[in-house]
């Protein structure tokens, strides 16, 4: 299967493993790839598990591919903090949405049913507890 990323690609990963100089991450179609230390955080950074954490995804960008051994070497830094948060897929990202586009009226028409069943409930429970306890 040819390499589908390409240098400079923002793509998910999971972090693996932590270790002194860096993390190691797994991508899809089990590609791996190395968040140096250095690529982490534009600050010094001591502690790396400070910054990440074993089992979380984290947005990074691709900085060098070995396409041979499907081995990459990513950056966080260098990702804007918007893709950080971004999904996936761009249909995932927060939108404002006008009160023109919000729909109430499924509420509106059942609420008095849904009330009136709930305190129905609520007597009987009641009732069947008072039964109990004579």
């Amino acid at each position: 299967m040819a390499f589908e990323h390409k240098v400079g690609d923002i793509i998910e990963g999971t972090i693996t493993e932590l270790r002194r100089f860096g993390a190691l991450m797994v991508f899809d179609h089990d590609e791996t790839g190395l968040l140096h230390i250095s690529e982490i955080s534009d600050h010094f950074v001591f502690d790396i598990s400070r910054y990440v954490q074993v089992g979380r995804n984290y947005n990074v960008k691709i900085i060098n591919i070995d396409a041979d051994n499907k081995f990459m070497k990513v950056s966080l830094r260098k990702v804007t903090i918007e893709d950080r948060l971004d999904y996936k897929s761009n249909g995932n990202k927060r939108s404002i949405v006008s009160e023109q586009d919000i729909d109430f009226s499924p509420l509106k028409d059942h609420l008095e049913e849904w009330t009136k069943n709930q305190v129905e409930k609520k007597a009987k429970e009641e009732e069947n507890a008072k039964s109990k306890s004579q």
